[in-house]
């Protein structure tokens, strides 16, 4: 079984495999168990998203996929 950490993400993520939504991560730690996959290719995508709040705070504010993103074995 493989868990997936994205370390630090600004503010949410959703995890998709082949298509198929796997988690919403709202809040730390940014990580979630991938299902167990058959041999060969797959899809992930991360989509990353702010709160609206972000939007009305001062600029420069960090957004988004800050990592560092790192796929780990469970033992």
């Amino acid at each position: 079984m493989y868990v997936l950490d994205l370390g630090r993400v600004e503010d949410l993520a959703e995890l998709k495999v082949d298509g198929k939504s796997i988690a919403i991560l709202a809040w730390p730690p940014y990580r979630c168990r991938l299902p167990q996959l058959a041999q060969g290719e797959h899809e992930l995508e991360i989509i990353v998203a702010n709160a609206p709040a972000n939007r009305n705070r001062a600029a420069h504010l960090p957004a988004g996929l800050l990592g560092p993103v790192r796929l780990l074995r469970e033992l």
